[in-house]
């Protein structure tokens, strides 16, 4: 016969082992989470690591970049310094053309008015004297 005790026992027992099972179920379980969890930390520890390394390759891209544009406006300054000079000589050549043909201008002036003094005086100048009083007017 069984007493009461043993059922109460029996079912006692098989309650406890239960109980440890559910134990041992979740941490069979708790250790695939953190087995998960590990492998999804090294997952996410790489996706930093590639990202870091992908700002510092951006970074140095930009750092380039500027030293580009910096060598860039520094020659843009040298060419607009150059095309000045050359505005600035093309000017005093321009100036130095237009007084070359004054003088020239006021040479042929010069010729003709002697021409004139010769003629009205009687002379008749011959190609030669013009040509050296022309001369010596050029050289003055």
């Amino acid at each position: 016969m069984i007493s009461m005790n043993e059922p109460l026992c029996l079912l006692f027992h098989v309650y406890s082992c239960m109980i440890f099972r559910v134990f041992d179920i979740e941490r069979v379980f708790s250790q695939f989470r953190l087995s998960d969890l590990r492998q999804q930390k090294q997952k996410l520890s790489r996706q930093v690591r590639d990202k870091e390394e992908e700002l510092e390759v951006s970074m140095q891209k930009i750092d380039n970049l500027r030293q580009d544009v910096r060598r860039a406006e520094k020659l843009r300054r040298e060419m607009e310094t150059r095309i000045d000079e050359a505005e600035a000589e093309s000017q005093k050549e321009r100036r130095l053309r237009e007084r070359s043909e004054e003088y020239c201008k006021q040479m042929e002036q010069e010729i003709e008015r002697i021409q004139q003094k010769s003629m009205a005086a009687g002379d008749v100048p011959t190609k030669s004297i013009l040509d050296s009083d022309a001369s010596k007017e050029i050289e003055r």
